[in-house]
């Protein structure tokens, strides 16, 4: 099977109870081999290259793996979501402001805590 972005992965666990062997092959090294490749014949290419031994698969980690790697995804991606509202929240209240655009952006404190006693 070809690796295309993620949509090898529904395709993969729908066939890995049922075949024997399941290869993942990076479109790339398959590129590098000589003949002409196409959409309508690239099954046979594969086939072709696996049985002659001509590409490697590529590392595909177990279920419970792939989950747990799903969820570190999620979480990170959650953390970055909570970073962002934090970040405009604190601008909003004045706490932080814009200091430059150059290389991403900085932030500079700008509020003056005082003592409330």
């Amino acid at each position: 099977m070809e690796s295309t972005s993620i949509y090898w992965m529904p395709v993969w666990r729908v066939l890995e109870p049922y075949v024997a062997e399941l290869k993942l092959v990076n479109p790339y090294f398959i590129k590098q081999l000589p003949g002409k490749k196409s959409d309508v014949k690239d099954a046979e290419w594969i086939a072709t290259f696996l049985l002659k031994d001509l590409i490697s698969g590529s590392y595909v980690p177990a279920d419970i793996i792939q989950q747990l790697r799903q969820y570190d995804r999620r979480i990170s991606d959650l953390n970055a979501e909570c970073v962002r509202i934090l970040i405009s929240k604190m601008e909003s209240l004045g706490l932080i402001q814009r200091e430059g655009e150059k290389r991403g952006v900085r932030y500079l404190q700008t509020a003056r805590f005082e003592r409330m006693f």
